[in-house]
């Protein structure tokens, strides 16, 4: 479903890798929405910063919800357990077929 290929960042992405990620991502827009009930996603992407551990580019699309006051959080801190997160890509896959 999307490129294998190692890019850095969005800066130094291919414009056919560049053009899958986001494709893909609008896919996942609707499946979110479709999965959670949301009344619509953020979609956004971080360029590597000098204390980035990732070093890969990536696309985050996440559910939004009427008073959820989204804010961004440090990973180590508001991670999903994996078994969670396991359903819930289970859910996405099946909202995309």
């Amino acid at each position: 479903m999307l490129p294998v290929q190692h890019t850095r960042n969005l800066a130094n992405a291919s414009p056919s890798v560049r053009n899958e990620i986001f494709a893909v991502a609008a896919e996942l827009t609707s499946a979110v929405l479709t999965q959670y009930g949301a009344e619509g996603p953020i979609v956004f992407q971080n360029n590597t910063t000098l204390d980035d551990p990732l070093f890969h580019l990536h696309v985050h699309v996440v559910p939004r919800f009427p008073d959820d006051y989204f804010v961004m959080t440090r990973a180590a801190v508001a991670e999903v357990p994996r078994s969670e997160r396991l359903q819930q890509a289970t859910r996405i896959r099946q909202a995309l077929t």
